[in-house]
């Protein structure tokens, strides 16, 4: 009987695991989709599949690829969320860049020889540790309304990071798109993203 009794238990604690995954899912597509609404995006993943869709949104503005995304990293305990916007610049050439939230974590890199460029933007240098492959040029991109809008970012609460990894200028950090707020600075940073791949495209050559 004692079996019998932790079976059924077992089976009603599976039945709501599963339940609430479901709803989780059906909360992060409806999410999305009002995402990719506001910006006339489309709705891209398999709403079958159970907690693995990760639906995203993609679309298109002047002439540029653009989206919005998840993913995780990590296994097990160790398992971490992100969520990122994206552009894809069309002619990003051999540039590369990151910009890291100032920390902890930077100032230890730097201990390790990693190479900071500032602009001369006092403020905008305290907020953002950045790192590139044109250390002399890179800073002239940072143009002042992209600036802007990455201190605003921080001062939101925002702590991912941007970067050109893979042919995307992209911004990310952890979090899901159930969270408001993530949403939030996820489509305030997307504008100045597409000003930063203009600048890129004209630095490189369309």
């Amino acid at each position: 009987m004692d079996h019998l009794i932790v079976f059924a238990l077992f089976l009603a604690l599976f039945g709501l695991l599963v339940v609430w995954g479901k709803a989780q899912q059906r909360r992060v597509a409806s999410r999305v989709a009002a995402l990719a609404l506001r910006h006339g995006f489309t709705v891209v993943g398999d709403e079958r599949k159970w907690l693995g869709a990760n639906p995203r949104a993609e679309g298109e503005r002047r002439g540029r690829r653009l989206k919005f995304w998840s993913y995780t990293s990590g296994a097990g305990k160790s398992r971490r969320h992100w969520v990122a916007t994206g552009v894809a610049p069309r002619t990003p050439g051999n540039l590369t860049f990151e910009l890291q939230p100032q920390g902890l974590g930077t100032r230890l890199a730097e201990l390790f020889g990693a190479k900071e460029i500032t602009v001369g933007d006092v403020a905008f240098d305290a907020a953002w540790f950045i790192r590139t492959n044109t250390p002399e040029t890179f800073g002239a991109l940072l143009l002042p309304e992209i600036r802007t809008r990455l201190l605003a970012l921080r001062n939101a609460g925002g702590k991912g990071t941007v970067q050109l990894e893979e042919g995307w200028i992209r911004y990310a950090e952890e979090g899901h798109f159930g969270q408001d707020q993530v949403v939030a600075r996820l489509e305030h940073i997307l504008p100045a993203l597409e000003d930063l791949a203009d600048a890129v495209e004209v630095s490189f050559g369309r």
